[in-house]
């Protein structure tokens, strides 16, 4: 069984479970609610010219970073597989509720995310602007962009859809906007070790 989110019409995001079963459970618990004031993108880095080239990753970092503030809880650290970051991954930012689709591939942060689930077509990532912004630089001299607005989005969970031979196939929306609306998959459908999903192969500032 195959569970994935989407955002607001524009990012079909593959559920991880075999990687972070805990993280997976709150978001998809988080898609189940009447709404989710907090969601929202407020970063955009787009991918330079060199990315990779002689060891350069930035900046910018080449990412789409958002906030999921309205989760139950923070989610735990999860990367027993020590998966590396890869182009289309979802991932947390470690110690918080915010997360970021990576753009591009990136090495440079080796196993320190969280990676929750993957967008296989990113063809909706020009939706979200990369200006007007403003920069920061940190006292470790790193500079980030950041978007001067913030730009929510709507999640809903899509379940997979039985046949009545038992197979699944496609999709469908648990309901319109942030609503879920009543759902069959359960926490075991999240977790479980049913979850057939396709196996793949450090921290943001």
């Amino acid at each position: 069984m195959e569970l994935s989110l989407v955002i607001t019409n524009d990012f079909i995001i593959k559920l991880r479970p075999d990687l972070a079963p805990d993280t997976c459970l709150l978001i998809w618990e988080l898609a189940q609610k009447v709404d989710c004031p907090s969601c929202k993108f407020y970063r955009h880095e787009p991918v330079p010219l060199e990315w990779g080239k002689d060891g350069f990753y930035g900046p910018p970092y080449a990412l789409l970073q958002g906030s999921l503030a309205d989760l139950a809880r923070q989610p735990p650290f999860e990367n027993e597989a020590k998966t590396a970051v890869k182009k289309g991954h979802v991932c947390m930012i470690p110690g918080c509720k915010e997360f970021f689709i990576a753009t591009a591939d990136h090495p440079e942060w080796g196993h320190s995310h969280t990676i929750w689930g993957e967008v296989e077509d990113l063809s909706a990532e020009p939706n979200y602007p990369f200006e007007p912004f403003h920069s920061a630089t940190n006292k470790d001299n790193i500079t980030t962009r950041w978007l001067d607005n913030s730009y929510p989005f709507k999640l809903t969970a899509v379940e997979p859809v039985v046949s009545e031979s038992g197979s699944s196939g496609g999709g469908r929306a648990g309901g319109q906007g942030l609503t879920a609306g009543p759902s069959t998959a359960t926490a075991s459908a999240v977790t479980g070790a049913d979850v057939l999903l396709d196996p793949m192969g450090g921290t943001v500032e």
